[in-house]
C-alpha cells in the first residue's frame, strides 16, 4: 500500500477497532510525525448529543482517524513506525494517498459563498461580496467566515432560523440568542431592527467568536455576552434557541422566565421526528405553534400565552 514520495502531502487514514480507540490512533499518528490529525465518522453520522464545554463530540460507529504528513514523508517508513508504535495490534489502515499542495488555511473558501435569506438578508464570507443586483437600501449583510463555533447559515436549522428572522420586523425589540455559537442569529436579528441581543453560550470560545463577529459586523454596541448562569433575568421580546432536543426540553422553564405576555420563541436544532415531543412539552406555556421543515430537520415558533388566553385554556 505504499505511495511514491513526491512534492504532495501524505495522508494516512486509519479506523478505530475493538482494541484501538481514536485517542490511541491519534497519539500514534502524531508520534509517527503527523502535522495534524482529523476525526470523522465512517458512517457519516450526525452528532445529536449536546457536548459539555471543552468536550469533543464523537460518533457511535467506527471513527476514521486521518493523519497529514509532510511532503517528503516516506510511506513505507511511516507505516513501519506505526506498526512498532501500535504493536502487537496491526495498523488498521483504510487508505493512503497523496494530496496536491494547496493553501489549507483558505481551502474552505471554495465551499462557502454568499447566501440570501428571505428578501433582504445576506450572509457573506469576508473574501467575497454579494451580487450588485441584490443591493438595495434595505439589504443587510452579515460578514462571517467559518470558524470553531457552529453557525454559518449552511446547516438547515440555521438557514430556517435566518429565513424566519429575515422575514419579520423587530423594530427595537430585545432579543436573546440562547446557545449563540457564532452569534449569527442574534446578529441577524439586530440587522433586521432589534435594539439589543443577549448572546449566551456554555462555551467561552463561542462567546469569543460571537464578540469578534459582532465587532466585524459593527453591532457590538447592541450585544452583550453571558454564560447561561449569568444571564440577566429580564423579559425579552424574542428568544432564539438553535440547540438540540434534550437541552431545549430542559430549558423550558428558563425560557418562560425570560418571557413577557407576547414574547415569540424560536426553537430549532431539532429533527423533524422530534417536533411533536417539543411542542407537547412547551404547549402548557406557549401557543400558536408553527412548524417549518427542511430535509430531516425542523423549526418551531410559538407565542407566550397572554393572561387572557391562559384563563381561556384553564376553563
Amino acid at each position: 500500500m505504499s505511495a511514491p514520495a513526491n512534492s504532495d502531502w501524505l495522508e494516512i487514514i486509519l479506523e478505530t477497532t475493538s482494541t484501538l480507540d481514536n485517542e490511541t490512533l491519534e497519539e500514534a499518528l502524531f508520534a509517527a510525525g503527523a502535522l495534524s490529525v482529523t476525526l470523522t465518522s465512517k458512517q457519516d453520522e450526525v452528532i445529536l448529543v449536546e457536548p459539555n464545554p471543552g468536550d469533543l463530540p464523537l460518533w457511535e460507529s467506527e471513527i476514521l482517524v486521518t493523519g497529514l504528513f509532510e511532503h517528503d514523508t516516506t510511506t513505507d517508513a511511516t507505516l513501519d513506525l506505526l506498526s512498532r508504535i501500535l504493536a502487537p495490534q496491526p495498523v488498521p489502515v483504510v487508505n493512503i494517498h497523496r494530496l496536491a499542495d494547496r493553501v489549507w488555511e483558505t481551502e474552505w473558501t471554495k465551499h462557502f459563498s454568499p447566501q440570501q435569506f428571505a428578501q433582504h438578508l445576506w450572509v457573506c464570507p469576508s473574501h467575497q461580496s454579494i451580487p450588485a443586483s441584490a443591493l438595495t437600501d434595505k439589504t443587510q449583510v452579515i460578514t462571517l467566515d467559518p470558524g470553531l463555533a457552529f453557525g454559518t447559515g449552511t446547516h438547515p436549522t440555521t438557514a430556517m432560523a435566518l429565513t424566519y428572522i429575515a422575514s419579520r420586523r423587530f423594530d427595537g425589540q430585545r432579543v436573546i440568542d440562547y446557545g449563540c455559537g457564532s452569534g449569527i442569529l442574534g446578529i441577524a436579528a439586530i440587522k433586521m431592527g432589534a435594539a439589543h441581543c443577549i448572546m449566551t453560550d456554555i462555551d467561552d470560545k463561542a462567546l469569543d467568536t460571537t464578540a469578534t463577529n459582532a465587532r466585524i459586523n459593527a453591532v457590538s454596541h447592541a450585544t452583550s455576552n453571558y454564560l447561561p448562569d449569568t444571564v440577566p433575568n429580564a423579559p425579552v421580546d424574542f428568544i432564539i434557541a438553535n440547540i438540540l432536543l434534550t437541552p431545549l426540553l430542559t430549558l423550558k422553564d428558563t425560557f418562560v422566565s425570560l418571557c413577557h405576555d407576547n414574547t415569540t420563541i424560536l426553537l430549532t436544532g431539532l429533527l423533524s421526528t422530534q417536533a411533536e415531543a417539543i411542542q407537547s412539552h412547551y404547549q402548557t406555556d406557549f401557543c400558536d405553534f408553527a412548524i417549518t421543515h427542511q430535509g430531516d430537520w425542523c423549526m418551531l415558533t410559538a407565542q407566550r400565552h397572554t393572561h387572557q388566553s391562559t384563563r381561556r385554556n384553564a376553563q
